[in-house]
Parts: structure tokens; C-alpha cells; sequence
């Protein structure tokens, strides 16, 4: 299967776009100024759907005010946490 990512999604009232860019430097990029996702093409289907929702539960964490109260190591560790939970019930399903 196939993953396809949209170039922009709506959260909260907000736009959020996605862009793809031919990078070695990251696997994906949470910009919380410019509102926007970066995932490196360089990656296979199933590291690109992990990293875009990955990337996606960083977005959420901003979204919701909680970066201002969690520690950045626990914000990694759940969004990681978080983007193989969501990836394994997708392709299990």
C-alpha cells in the first residue's frame, strides 16, 4: 500500500502544509513558524508514513500547548511512540 501525503492538511483552524525535499540532513522537520511539515524524499514508503506522522504528533503537541509543559526528550519519545501505534493500525487493519 502506497502512502499519500496531501500538501497541506487543517488543524485546529489552522493550515498545515507538507513538503517533500531531496535532503540527507533530516527524515522530517517540524517548523512551528512557517506551520509547516519538511520530509526528506530520501526515505522508503514505510520510514516516510512513520516520519510524517512522527512529525504530525510534533505538529499536535505545538497545537495544543503541551510543548509548554512536557520536557523536548518526552515530546520525542511520544511522538515516536505515537507515530508507530497509529502506522501499525493503519497497515494492520
Amino acid at each position: 500500500m502506497k502512502f499519500k501525503i496531501k500538501s497541506s492538511y487543517r488543524i485546529m483552524g489552522k493550515r498545515i502544509k507538507v513538503k517533500l525535499v531531496d535532503t540527507n540532513d533530516y527524515a522530517g522537520l517540524w517548523d512551528s513558524e512557517k506551520l509547516t511539515i519538511y520530509l526528506s524524499s530520501n526515505q522508503t514508503d514505510l520510514q516516510l508514513e512513520e516520519t510524517f506522522w512522527h512529525e504530525l504528533n510534533h505538529c499536535m503537541q505545538y497545537m495544543s500547548g503541551v510543548t509548554q509543559a512536557v520536557s523536548r526528550d518526552l515530546m520525542e519519545i511520544m511522538a515516536e511512540m505515537n507515530s508507530r501505534i497509529i502506522v501499525s493500525v493503519i497497515r494492520e487493519s
